[in-house]
């Protein structure tokens, strides 16, 4: 087990591991081709064991950093796994179809409000990751997503 992952808590390891077996229990990745299946499994592991998770408010690496190449390998242009350089790392597992709704291919889960923020926030949530914390004295509470920060919940 890598250095990073010995400070984990057994439930967060668990829940790591959950990640990878239940990619390989969908329907959605079983029709993919060998290579994309192999990628995907990668990219799971690698992302199961990347040393962003330990950190607090540590954001994951985008897709063309140094980092993010590191975890995920050369960006996919086309294709299952396709995203943007300026995009998280996590976009490559949400399938995006130019119309309906998001996929995750973690567990298939469908995502029909299209809003990419909320489907990264998903695929967070499959490696346990919370980077998002308010800084704030009143409020000491962690913030489970992005997409929950609101200048309403502060005033």
């Amino acid at each position: 087990m890598n250095d990073h992952t010995q400070n984990l808590s057994p439930r967060h390891k668990k829940r790591r591991a959950k990640a990878l077996e239940s990619l390989t229990q969908q329907s959605l990745y079983h029709s993919l081709p060998t290579v994309d299946r192999e990628y995907f499994n990668q990219v799971v592991t690698n992302l199961s064991n990347a040393p962003y998770l330990v950190s607090l408010q540590s954001l994951e690496p985008t897709v063309g950093s140094l980092d993010g190449r590191l975890l995920i390998g050369p960006r996919r242009l086309i294709g299952p796994g396709a995203t943007a350089a300026r995009e998280s790392i996590y976009a490559v597992l949400v399938d995006r179809p130019s119309e309906g709704p998001y996929v995750c291919w973690i567990c298939g889960e469908v995502r029909a409000d299209r809003r990419l923020p909320r489907a990264l926030d998903h695929v967070r949530d499959h490696f346990n990751h919370r980077p998002y914390r308010c800084l704030e004295t009143h409020f000491d509470r962690r913030i489970e997503s992005a997409s929950s920060l609101s200048l309403a919940s502060v005033w």
